[in-house]
């Protein structure tokens, strides 16, 4: 989406269908990290919290049946993605 909004063209990259909703959600959820900012040090995220995870999935419509296997799948990209931020 930002960088869209700054006129380039996103990369794009491959969904498989059983997957679609869950990273619909890890998307939705870009806005929601938290960051810490230690003294004289550089911000660096902490994770998304489990309330706007639940939220999220929640207004997507998950099915309450398939939330938490939905939010295990999103902590799993939130590990991976916090190893990739906080390098």
């Amino acid at each position: 989406m930002i960088q869209r909004a700054q006129g380039q063209e996103p990369e794009g990259f491959e969904v498989w269908p059983e997957n679609e909703g869950v990273v619909e959600a890890f998307l939705q959820l870009a806005t929601c990290w938290v960051v810490a900012t230690p003294p004289m040090g550089e911000p660096f995220r902490i994770g998304l919290p489990a309330v706007e995870i639940e939220s999220t999935l929640r207004l997507l419509g998950v099915p309450k049946c398939q939330r938490i296997d939905a939010f295990r799948d999103i902590r799993e990209m939130e590990r991976v993605a916090l190893s990739v931020f906080n390098e």
